[in-house]
């Protein structure tokens, strides 16, 4: 996979949406026993209003860009797995020389809900492919954001320059949170990755 492939899906990166029916016998109900309603596998709201808001995220940082994603700005891996719509945020932090010292990204896609886990697994593989001589890549533990979740971090061994990656699904969503530069705080990272993830309904 070309280098400028893999970092489209950094910044745009993947998420699902589709319906999922699902279709109760009453024949095969026993007597006496209600039924229950399904639950709701879909989300019933915009990307947008997904997306993090300056409050979600520490003070000290600034928004850059929020814009709805079209399909002119999404890469072909993403289109190939059925990407619908989606929502992208970027907040930094300034240093004191004026210089950017962090930045995080919030990265919102819908999918056909049954391509959420291929979307997963192939963020991983690029994730993974990444590592070379240069760069070092750690597949961290499971961060257990909605409905499944994954984490790597990712460090070039010449500038010491780390970036922390979450990836995680709730109901056809797909979401990445990309968040790094001369200093990152993982643990924060993980918070605001939870916030996002209680923004799905």
């Amino acid at each position: 996979m070309r280098n400028r492939e893999k970092i489209g899906i950094f910044f745009s990166v993947i998420l699902i949406i589709i319906a999922l029916f699902f279709t109760i016998s009453v024949k095969s109900t026993p007597p006496g026993i209600p039924q229950t309603t399904p639950e709701i596998k879909v989300s019933a709201i915009e990307p947008s209003e997904m997306a993090l808001q300056l409050s979600d995220v520490p003070a000290d940082f600034t928004i850059l860009e929020r814009t709805e994603r079209t399909r002119s700005n999404t890469t072909q891996s993403e289109l190939d797995f059925g990407w619908i719509k989606g929502y992208n945020v970027v907040y930094q932090r300034i240093n004191s020389d004026g210089q950017v010292a962090e930045a995080v990204q919030q990265t919102i896609g819908v999918y056909p809900i049954e391509n959420v886990s291929q979307v997963q697994a192939y963020i991983k593989k690029f994730a993974v492919e990444f590592a070379n001589e240069n760069v070092q890549v750690d597949e961290l533990s499971d961060p257990n954001i909605g409905d499944s979740s994954q984490a790597f971090r990712i460090r070039n061994l010449n500038t010491q320059m780390t970036i922390f990656i979450i990836s995680f699904t709730k109901k056809n969503v797909v979401e990445l949170i990309f968040a790094g530069g001369t200093s990152a705080d993982y643990e924060q990272i993980k918070i605001i990755a939870k916030t996002a993830a209680g923004k799905i309904k």
